[in-house]
């Protein structure tokens, strides 16, 4: 009986268990951090590649299905040296209205997986885009 009543009764190294149990969550916000700014930064490398598809498809006097080709080869090459990203979805098209063809567009998804954030249940972001 008096071993554990000292021993529940000593506060001797009381910050060291507390720096420990803090430093665990802090790990884990850092972590989910550094997940956010490389889908940040992955985000506008996404958008600047569908901006190049899109003027890529914008080609005049090709057909639509020369162009949505050409949109998802521009597309394909721009992303291939983002790291991490995976389920690759976009759709090009004609943007018409009043029945003439007055624009082309591209949308869709790239999936980028996480670093940290497969810790805390989010094993990946999915990155939507419109241009």
């Amino acid at each position: 009986m008096f071993v554990s009543k000292r021993f529940f009764g000593d506060q001797h190294g009381n910050t060291t268990i507390l720096f420990s149990l803090a430093f665990v969550g802090l790990l884990g916000i850092t972590g989910l951090a550094i997940d956010y700014s490389r889908a940040t930064a992955a985000r506008a490398r996404i958008a600047a590649a569908a901006d190049t598809s899109v003027l890529a498809g914008a080609k005049d006097g090709a057909t639509l299905a020369e162009r949505k080709a050409l949109a998802q080869q521009y597309f394909n090459a721009a992303i291939a040296n983002i790291p991490g990203t995976s389920n690759v979805n976009m759709t090009p098209e004609d943007v018409v209205s009043g029945g003439k063809v007055v624009g082309f567009k591209v949308s869709g998804t790239v999936r980028l997986e996480t670093m940290f954030g497969s810790l805390h249940g989010t094993p990946h972001f999915d990155v939507g885009f419109l241009a």
